[in-house]
Order: structure tokens, then sequence, then C-alpha cells
């Protein structure tokens, strides 16, 4: 591979071609664009489209195996040896290789792994199609794109629940088998929508159709792309984004004043929040209304060959929702004394949180290094504390500090049960491991290593920041962006 500072040209290239297509797509919304394989297939972009797989592989659930590694030591020979497929179009992408996870909560989750040459071919593709894509996504998607978090599906979601909107019953939905029961032949048909170049769809028909392989045998089913697949959350959008489009057209795009004649007439007006497979649908109607349009959306997901994963409900925000680890309650605020939407971590999240606490502290785990596994616990708090630093969450803070202190008060106990006598163990571990840190507070540490309080993180009020554009690549022009998962706890 070439210098750091030809990699950079490489990405201005890029680029360039990235702000091109976006502008021109938000521009013209009905322009099918055509042209674009020859452009996947051009070296410097497989080549970027290699850095950023490599560079991703630290932060993936899956990981390069050491056998591909070795086969990958020449990368300006893969580079190469992939243009010509791509060129002379005798590119056939490998079957995807099944393999099981276990999730937080112990359940098994199956993963697609696909060789390293397909995942630069899928990171060719997403480098273009992206940005002509996110110039047609609506505002109420936020799961899985550049520049976007959950935070802007809360933030959202507490505007709409608000006294002046007055949107209060709520339709909980979440897709079944998100990945896996996307048609194939019916995705092809909406990428068609906005994509005109036969090659480029043919490849990725190419690329949905390469099949399964588990066990060492291979099947080729009609419906679903692969749960880590680097094209998979995009292509998602993609097809959700129908389920967007039939919001916006009947609900989402009214003017204020068609808003107030159906209010006028009876009807209640619709919000739509959907990140990724789940979704919440709200509305200032009435209960019965509120029915109507759960069903309404059920149907038309039946029509998109989709369903409900379960029939989660109707609900009323004076009890409470779930959505993406957060818990929303209107309550009545005593400051102020009106009503307001509480936003907190969900219990599910909470428990997650402290299951994975107790795993670091299990009694059963105490012959390890004190020092990584301070580490490793104030890494979990830290990132689980900042995704919920926007949530009113400074009481549960200090409540899961004083949790933690004792959890890891009791598993060094355990670690030196040894000593002589349980009044012993306990002088032992306060003389040992009870110190201050910079700020005066006592918490446990050693060897100048410090157990992290949860309240030291700093609490904020969110702001969405979407640019003018509402296209990152149009407001930031930046190539190397990848749209991430960025929940606390994953499934």
């Amino acid at each position: 591979m070439k210098s750091k500072e030809h990699n950079m040209n490489l990405d201005k290239s890029i680029t360039g071609v990235q702000i091109t297509l976006a502008k021109k797509a938000k521009e013209n919304p009905d322009n099918q664009f055509g042209r674009l394989y020859g452009t996947i297939a051009k070296e410097y972009w497989l080549k970027t489209a290699l850095f950023n797989v490599l560079r991703n592989e630290k932060s993936n659930t899956l990981r390069i195996d050491e056998i591909e590694q070795r086969n990958i030591k020449d990368f300006d020979r893969l580079v190469f040896d992939l243009n010509k497929e791509l060129v002379d179009f005798t590119y056939k992408p490998q079957p995807v290789k099944k393999v099981y996870i276990t999730k937080a909560n112990g359940k098994i989750r199956p993963l697609g792994v696909s060789i390293v040459k397909d995942r630069v071919v899928q990171e060719a593709i997403r480098l273009i199609l992206e940005p002509i894509m996110e110039s047609h996504f609506l505002d109420c998607s936020n799961g899985f794109r550049p520049s976007r978090t959950t935070m802007d599906s809360i933030q959202l979601l507490t505007e709409f629940l608000n006294n002046k909107n007055k949107m209060w019953w709520v339709v909980e939905g979440e897709i079944r088998g998100c990945f896996d029961n996307i048609p194939h032949q019916q995705l092809l048909k909406v990428i068609g929508k906005y994509i005109k170049d036969k090659k480029f769809l043919y490849l990725i028909s190419k690329i949905l159709k390469a099949g399964i392989v588990e066990k060492g045998v291979i099947s080729k089913p009609n419906k679903g792309t692969s749960q880590a697949g680097i094209l998979s959350p995009l292509l998602a959008n993609i097809y959700f984004h129908e389920i967007d489009l039939y919001w916006w057209k009947k609900y989402g795009s009214l003017t204020e004043s068609e808003k107030i004649a159906r209010r006028s007439n009876g009807l209640g007006n619709v919000e739509f929040v959907r990140y990724a497979d789940e979704f919440l649908l709200l509305t200032n109607g009435d209960k019965e209304f509120a029915r109507n349009i759960s069903q309404e959306f059920t149907k038309k997901l039946w029509e998109w060959e989709l369903e409900l994963k379960s029939d989660r409900g109707l609900v009323h925000i004076n009890d409470g929702i779930d959505f993406q680890g957060f818990h929303l309650l209107r309550v009545h605020s005593k400051a102020n004394n009106k009503r307001i939407v509480l936003v907190t971590p969900s219990k599910k999240n909470i428990d997650r949180f402290k299951d994975k606490i107790k795993q670091m502290t299990s009694f059963k785990e105490v012959n390890v290094n004190i020092v990584s596994r301070i580490k490793s616990i104030n890494r979990a708090i830290e990132d689980w504390c900042e995704y919920y630093r926007f949530a009113n969450s400074s009481d549960l803070f200090k409540n899961l500090d004083r949790w933690i202190n004792e959890r890891m008060y009791l598993w060094l106990r355990k670690k030196h049960a040894n000593v002589s006598s349980k009044m012993s163990v306990q002088k032992y571990v306060l003389q040992t491991y009870l110190v201050k840190d910079t700020r005066g507070w006592k918490t446990w540490g050693y060897a100048g290593v410090n157990l992290r309080h949860t309240y030291e993180t700093k609490l904020a009020k969110y702001k969405i920041k979407w640019g003018e554009q509402r296209n990152p690549y149009l407001d930031y022009g930046c190539s190397q962006m990848k749209a991430e998962e960025d929940k606390p706890i994953k499934d």
C-alpha cells in the first residue's frame, strides 16, 4: 500500500465523486443514475474500499481470520485482480459463511461472514450508493445512517409527545427478521427507482444471491441480506424507505392548515419515527384512530412482504414506552407545574448493564489481574454513561455508582478470601484498594488505575446536529463516513 499522503489524495477523489452524486440526487429526485459500475471497478475506488475494510476490522464483531490475512498480504495485487474481474465481468461473490455468536442476553445470533474480497466489493458499492440515497432518505429514519444517532430519534419523539403536539397515543412496531426477510426481487425493484445502471444492479443481485454455506451445505434463498454484511444496513434502509415514503405522502407532508382541517374533521395527524427495523407511529387522534393506523401500516407491511415481529400493541405515553434502550414517560413536573416527557434509560438496559458488571466481578473469576479488570469495567461504564448522558440520568448514575462500588468491594473480598479472618479481609481490602482520585473522591484503585465514577459523565441537553442539506456528504463531504450501530449493549 502507498503512503498516507497518497491515501489522502484517494479520499479527495472519492469525496469529489460522492458530492457530485449527492448533489445531483438532491437537485433532481427523479433522476436515475447510470454509469456507476465503471466507477466502482476503478483501482483507486477499490483501493479506498480495501483501506476502509481493513481499518474497520478492529471494531467489527467478525475479524479477518489468519488464513485470509496470509492471503491478502499483497494488497496491490488483490486490488489489481479484483479490478480485472469486475472489468471482465468474471467476478463471482462467494457464499456467505454462517456463524453463530452469543448475544448479551445469552441467546444465539446468526451472522454471515463474507471473504475479504467480497467485503471490498460491498464497500465499493456502499461508497457510491450511500451518497445518492442520503439525498432521498427522510428525517424520520436515523438508524445505521452516517452522522445520525439514536438520540436524534429520541429528540424527535420528545418533540412529538409534548403538550403542544399532543401525540399521546403510540403504536409500537418491529419488523420480523430485519435482514433475513427482505425479498431480493422487491429490493432490486426499489433500488431500480434510483439506479438505471444494469451492470451495477446485476452486481448487487449477484451479492444477494451468492448463497449461504453452513456445515458445508450451500443454500440459495430468495430473500435476506447478510447480518454482518457491509451493504446490509444500507440495503435494509433503502427497502424500509418505502415505509417512510408511504407515511410522508399520506401524513408527513401535510401543511399546517391541512393538519388543522383533519383535526376539525375529527381525524388525527400522524408522526413516524424509525430506527432500522423498529418504529413508532404517534397520533393526536383518539384510541380508535390509533388502532386504525396500526392496522393500516400492518397491511402495508404485508404488501411489501414484511410482517411485524409481534403485536407490540398500542400504548398511551402516560403509561410509558421503550425505544432503543430509552424509556419515555409523560409525568407531572413539580418544578414548573406542567406535564413533561421524562427520558430515562430503560429498565431492560439497566439490567443488562448490571449483568455485564456482574460478569466482570463474578466470584468465579477472582484470579485475574486487578488493573486490567478495573480498566475493562471503566470502559463499560464510560460507554454506557456516554450513551445515556443526554437523558434524565443524574439520580440513576449516582445509584449505579453506589451499586458498582458495593459490587467491587464484595469481589475484592472474595479475591482475597485467603486472608486469615473476615475482619482481616475487610481491613486488607480497604487499606489496599480504597483510594482517592484526583478530585479527592473515594474509589477503588490499584497501581494508579482507579475505578471510574458513573457521575463523572457530564450530562447535557441533546441538540440535533443535522446539516442544512440533511445529507452529510453535502454538508461535510466526508468519504470515510460509515454508519455504526450506537447502542450501549447490543442484542
